[in-house]
């Protein structure tokens, strides 16, 4: 009974996850939902944890982030075509804090090898975590 309840509580968790993420990709990602929680004395604002597993190739939309996100990469690099700075590149074991509302866009630029990327985000709990801009 106890492995039922888990096991659905974790469906739900997965597919409410899943519904605040736009389409991230042209190639292949995968998005594993970490933990998601409502933050203690801060009304109506939650905490997001994801893993993206993604494609070589791969290219988020240019979007921004309506909440505080911080980007850890754990394996791979990625670039960022960030509004307003210079193009970087974040290797494995270095992180950046994306602003709030500035238009970017993420890529893999690897031909052959993939990235683990691990983010932390902390916004209004009924906001997305990216928005796809036009």
């Amino acid at each position: 009974m106890k492995r039922t309840k888990l096991t659905a509580l974790a469906a739900a968790f997965a597919a409410a996850s899943f519904s605040v993420l736009p389409q991230l990709a042209v190639a292949e990602s995968q998005t594993i939902p970490i933990l998601k929680a409502d933050l203690q004395g801060m009304e109506g604002m939650v905490a997001n944890v994801i893993m993206l597993d993604v494609d070589p190739g791969w290219q988020t939309p240019n979007h921004i982030h309506p909440g505080q996100l911080i980007l850890y990469v754990l394996e791979g690099e990625v670039v960022l075509d960030v509004e307003g700075r210079d193009t970087m590149t974040v290797k494995a074991g270095e992180a950046i804090y994306e602003t709030p509302n500035v238009p970017m866009v993420g890529r893999n630029i690897s031909a052959t090898d993939r990235a683990k990327l691990l983010i932390f985000q902390v916004g209004e709990a009924d906001a997305p975590i990216m928005v796809a801009q036009e």
